[in-house]
C-alpha cells in the first residue's frame, strides 16, 4: 500500500493537490485560458523530476477541458516518456483511460494492479477492481473475475457505515454488485443494485444530465439483467431523454422486441446510426440487430445483419465467440429459412451475453460519469483528508 517516503515526498504530493485545485478554480471561474502561463512558472519552484512530472498530469488535464480531448490529452501526458515507477495515482490513472486503446492485456493488468497497490481510495478499490474483472472476463476467465469483484464487494460492506460514503462510491459498488449479480445469475445482488441506482438518481440535483443519463443506463442494464422487460423499456426511454445517445436505443429496442412489440422494435433500432457508436457500442448493435433480424425473418434484414456482424470490431474473445455464434444463426436463417426455435435460440444466446458498450470501456477517471464539475470536489476532498492525516502523522514521527 502507499509508502510515507521522505518529507520532500510528502511536500511535493501536498503541493501538487494545491494545484490540483488551482485548475479546479479555474474551470469554475471560466478563466482556463490563464493556466498554461500559470504552470510554466510553477515548473520552476521545485528542482524535481517527479514535480515536473506532476505539472504535466495537470498541463494534460488542461488539454482535456472541456469536451475530454483525448487527442491533445495524450499528446501532453507523452511528454512524461515511460511511466517507470511512478507511484503517482492520478497519473497512472489518467494514462490507462487515454492510452488503453494501445495496451496490451498484460499491460492494463499490470498497471491496474500498480493503481489498487498505491491507492487506498475506496472509489479506486471498487473501480480498479471491477476494471479487472472486466479485463479477465474479456479472456473468459470467469474465476478471476468473480474473485476481484468478491473482494471489492466485501471492502465496500465494510465501509457502508461510513458517514461519509459518497454519491459515486455507491455508484460504483452499484457496478460491482450489478457485474458479480450477472456472474453468479444472483437476482437479489441485482436487486441491491437496483435500489442504489434508484436512490442515487433521487438526488436530482446532483447529476449533470449525461450524469443521470449514465445512471439510468446501468439501471435499465440490470433490470435487463433481471429479465424485467417494461422497467428496463421506461429506464432506457429516461436515459434517452436525458442524452439522446443511439447507445440507449439500441437497448430499448431489446426491450421493446422482448415485450413481442417488434414493430416498435424495429422501428427504434432503424433510428440509430451505427457509425455514430462508439466501437464497443457497435458490438452491441450487431447483436441487437441478428436477433431482430431472425425474429422478423425479412432476407433483407438478415443479409444487412449478416454484414453488419461481420463489420463490426471485437478485440476480445469473450465477445468475438458470441459474435461468431450469432452469425452462423443468421446464416441458418438464410440458408433454411427462420422459425420459433431458432428465434428463441438467438434470444437465449443473447441472455448469455453481457452488454459490450458499459464493460469494454475501462474509463478510470470520475470526469466520465458527467458529474457536475462543482460536486467532484466530493469525491477529491475525501482523497485529500486522508491524505493530509497520512502528512501530519508522517511528520509527527521522530527521525
Amino acid at each position: 500500500m502507499p509508502r510515507t517516503g521522505s518529507l520532500m515526498d510528502i511536500d511535493i504530493a501536498a503541493l501538487g493537490e494545491i494545484v490540483d485545485t488551482l485548475l479546479w478554480c479555474h474551470i469554475k471561474s471560466e478563466r482556463m485560458d490563464e493556466l498554461p502561463a500559470v504552470l510554466e512558472r510553477l515548473r520552476g519552484n521545485i528542482d524535481d523530476e517527479r514535480w515536473r512530472r506532476r505539472i504535466i498530469y495537470v498541463q494534460a488535464m488542461h488539454a482535456l477541458w472541456p469536451d475530454w480531448n483525448e487527442s491533445a490529452g495524450r499528446q501532453e501526458l507523452r511528454k512524461l516518456g515511460t511511466l517507470g515507477t511512478d507511484d503517482d495515482v492520478e497519473i497512472l490513472q489518467l494514462y490507462l483511460d487515454l492510452f488503453e486503446d494501445s495496451l496490451g492485456f498484460a499491460e492494463k493488468d499490470a498497471l491496474i494492479d500498480r493503481i489498487l497497490n498505491e491507492s487506498e481510495s475506496l472509489t479506486d478499490q471498487l473501480h480498479y477492481k471491477g476494471s479487472k474483472a472486466v479485463l479477465y472476463l474479456t479472456i473468459s476467465d470467469f474465476k478471476k473475475a468473480d474473485a476481484e469483484l468478491v473482494e471489492a464487494v466485501a471492502l465496500a460492506r465494510a465501509r457502508l457505515d461510513e458517514k461519509n460514503f459518497t454519491r459515486y462510491q455507491r455508484y460504483r459498488f452499484a457496478q460491482t454488485l450489478g457485474l458479480l449479480g450477472w456472474l453468479r445469475k444472483d437476482n437479489p445482488l441485482l436487486h441491491e443494485a437496483v435500489a442504489l441506482y434508484e436512490g442515487l438518481l433521487a438526488d436530482e440535483d446532483y447529476w449533470s444530465p449525461r450524469g443521470r443519463a449514465g445512471l439510468l443506463a446501468w439501471l435499465g442494464e440490470t433490470y435487463r439483467l433481471l429479465k424485467e422487460w417494461g422497467k428496463a423499456e421506461a429506464a432506457y426511454a429516461r436515459a434517452f431523454d436525458a442524452e439522446p445517445a443511439g447507445i440507449h436505443r439500441v437497448f430499448l429496442s431489446e426491450c421493446l422486441l422482448r415485450q413481442s412489440k417488434i414493430g416498435e422494435a424495429a422501428e427504434t433500432l432503424a433510428s440509430v446510426k451505427i457509425e455514430e457508436l462508439h466501437p464497443a457500442e457497435q458490438v452491441d448493435y450487431a447483436f441487437g440487430f441478428a436477433t431482430l433480424a431472425i425474429e422478423t425473418n425479412e432476407r433483407a434484414k438478415l443479409e444487412q445483419a449478416k454484414q453488419v456482424l461481420k463489420s463490426v470490431k471485437v478485440p476480445d474473445p469473450y465477445f468475438r465467440e458470441r459474435r461468431d455464434a450469432f452469425l452462423l444463426n443468421v446464416q441458418e436463417a438464410l440458408a433454411s429459412g427462420g422459425s420459433p426455435a431458432l428465434a428463441q435460440r438467438t434470444t437465449g444466446l443473447l441472455d448469455t451475453v453481457r452488454s459490450a458498450s458499459p464493460y469494454l470501456i475501462l474509463k478510470p477517471t470520475f470526469m466520465g460519469i458527467g458529474i457536475d464539475i462543482g460536486k467532484i470536489f466530493e469525491d477529491l476532498a475525501k482523497r485529500r483528508q486522508r491524505r493530509a492525516e497520512k502528512r501530519d502523522a508522517a511528520k509527527k514521527k521522530p527521525d
